[in-house]
């Protein structure tokens, strides 16, 4: 895994200084609006860290028609290496596609995790899915909708993968904030006020301890389980398992509130089921 990573990095910093790329500004367009090409932009930046190793970030951007959201890039690298009269030759090979499978624009409104997430996490599946990254670190893994819940629509993620090494496990909240307007926590109850949040049996407000007893603990959960959020259109907050109501957690909430999920010590992924 290392010589692959080292490999991509080789080849992405390669790809950096041999050819420029030009990438729009926020809220610019790289053509103009009569020009109908579809491009696929690849940015890459290459730095070295504290310690001399060379690291690259990766960024793809494309434009989509009105009929359809934009795809997966899919990145792939391999090297190979061989020893001829003590000298040794590194080939590294680099495939990048796009994913051609069109996502209808019924679908363009469902709920999704924000890609901008902590930095122990990956959204994946289409933004569906969220995975923790280093199973040996509890935190960093905090994820926020992108877009904020409609009065009584319910936010549901299912645990798909759990470990057993910290005995907690799973965070979930919702935060008046949305992922562009503040910097990433590595806790929910780290974020910006306000937030409400469930860990355990308990409901927190702006970081602090506001319900001692509320609901079932998110620590028993098992792979399968499934909790969620929702704010009602009377300004009500209700915290789900398993589908059974929690119970108002909160009352006068904003209108205007985003989901948070967190992959919480010993959750590793889990999946939005919301309909």
């Amino acid at each position: 895994m290392g010589k692959f990573f080292r490999a991509a990095t080789i080849l992405a910093c390669m790809l950096h200084f041999t050819r420029a790329v030009e990438v729009p500004e926020a809220g610019k367009c790289l053509h103009s609006e009569e020009e109908t090409e579809k491009q696929l932009t690849l940015s890459v930046h290459c730095h070295r860290n504290e310690t001399g190793g060379l690291w690259a970030n990766f960024t793809a951007t494309r434009d989509a028609d009105n009929a359809t959201v934009p795809q997966n890039v899919f990145v792939d690298v391999s090297q190979s290496v061989k020893e001829c009269n003590g000298r040794t030759r590194i080939k590294i090979t680099g495939f990048i596609s796009e994913h051609q499978t069109k996502i209808p624009i019924r679908d363009a409104d469902a709920l999704r995790f924000d890609p901008n997430c902590g930095s122990n996490v990956a959204v994946v599946n289409e933004g569906r899915t969220v995975r923790k990254i280093n199973l040996e670190i509890p935190l960093d893994s905090v994820v926020f909708t992108t877009r904020p819940l409609k009065p009584d629509e319910l936010f549901e993620v299912r645990l798909d993968k759990k470990n057993t090494k910290f005995s907690l496990s799973l965070g979930i909240g919702g935060t008046t904030h949305s992922r562009k307007d503040i910097p990433i926590a590595n806790h929910i109850n780290h974020l910006p006020h306000p937030t409400w949040a469930q860990y355990h049996g308990q409901l927190y407000r702006n970081g602090s301890l506001a319900i001692k007893e509320y609901g079932k603990s998110l620590d028993a959960l098992v792979v399968g389980d499934r909790v969620g959020m929702m704010r009602s259109s009377a300004g009500n907050l209700h915290f789900f398992v398993n589908g059974v109501d929690q119970g108002p957690a909160a009352s006068n909430v904003p209108a205007r509130i985003y989901a948070v999920l967190e992959l919480y010590h010993d959750a590793i992924m889990a999946t939005i089921i919301s309909s």
